[in-house]
């Protein structure tokens, strides 16, 4: 949840991802977005899970690549590209908008323990990359 603790609703992002080995791909995805804050959630696991899917149709060599998020396009751009086909690379980066920063939400799930032990904390993070199996 942001840090503003107001309700978050699902939106579709075009996210213009650089994946080592492979270079920039567009990929649709349904996020959390809190408009207040103007901050986007990634699943990291989804995304994760559609990159492979896609880099076994088209590129293998990806598998266990790292990746980043560079930003997110334009919809009615991106619309237009699914239609027209890919432009230049300086076209797109001009209808694409920066990620101002990435992190992790770290947390503790809810577990019964013993009223001396506490649950473990999950990582917030982990390394961005493509899960070698599909």
């Amino acid at each position: 949840m942001p840090q503003c603790q107001k309700q978050t609703f699902t939106r579709k992002f075009a996210l213009l991802i650089h994946v080592d080995n492979w270079g920039l791909y567009v990929q649709g995805k349904s996020c959390k977005y809190c408009a207040s804050c103007k901050m986007m959630i990634v699943q990291q696991d989804e995304l994760e899970e559609e990159l492979a899917h896609t880099a076994s149709l088209g590129c293998p060599s990806a598998f266990g690549s790292e990746y980043f998020i560079v930003g997110v396009v334009e919809p009615k751009f991106f619309k237009a590209e699914l239609t027209n086909g890919p432009s230049e690379l300086a076209v797109i980066l001009n209808h694409t908008s920066d990620i101002i920063g990435q992190f992790g939400f770290s947390y503790s799930p809810r577990c019964w323990c013993r009223k001396d032990t506490k649950p473990p904390i999950l990582a917030g993070s982990r390394p961005q990359r493509i899960p070698i199996s599909a």
